[in-house]
């Protein structure tokens, strides 16, 4: 369900009001830029998707689309932006962001203190497939619950559990081969 003053916007932006449109931007660009940056670890990338995402969200909502009946602004964003970074990715094979701190990764927080740590996370990270790093990046640095996830990505949530599983699998075995670990 929309949160009350989501849902007049939303209201407001399916009947032509520019305004309301600029309103939603100004709400969320900051949160889902970040999220961009942290999916995609280059700062022009992440400018680009959250304009993509944001001018999609627009075209879905105008006129003649109408949009959905009922949304959930915020998730709904977060969701056309992953959309949107996770297509991109696979473009590019590319996925980094600094800083990582996942806080569940087998017990041990790993929260690269330095820059040759943080690098290597970065590297360890490119090598975790791209679905599966969205829900590693919602979960462990955006703060997100699976049932958020699931919602934002139009997953299950046993599905988020297993990509989240699986992410930190694959991260934690990139991570102990690059550092020499395994």
């Amino acid at each position: 369900m929309a949160e009350p003053e989501d849902a007049l916007l939303v209201a407001r932006i399916r009947v032509g009001d520019k305004e309301a449109y600029s309103v939603v931007v100004e709400r969320y660009q900051g949160s889902i830029g970040r999220y961009l940056y942290r999916l995609v670890g280059d700062a022009a990338l992440a400018e680009d998707l959250c304009q993509e995402t944001f001018l999609r969200a627009y075209r879905a909502l105008s006129p003649p689309q109408g949009g959905q009946a009922d949304v959930a602004l915020g998730p709904w964003l977060y969701r056309i932006a992953s959309n949107a970074a996770i297509s991109a990715l696979r473009r590019r094979r590319l996925l980094s962001f600094l800083p990582f701190v996942e806080r569940s990764l087998g017990g041990e927080a790993l929260a690269a203190p330095n820059l040759e740590e943080r690098d290597l996370v970065r590297r360890a990270l490119a090598r975790v497939p791209p679905d599966y790093a969205a829900c590693l990046v919602l979960n462990a640095v955006e703060g997100y619950s699976y049932r958020e996830i699931a919602e934002i990505l139009g997953l299950s949530g046993e599905a988020v559990r297993k990509r989240i599983a699986r992410g930190k699998a694959a991260f934690r075995k990139a991570y102990l081969a690059l550092s020499g670990e395994d």
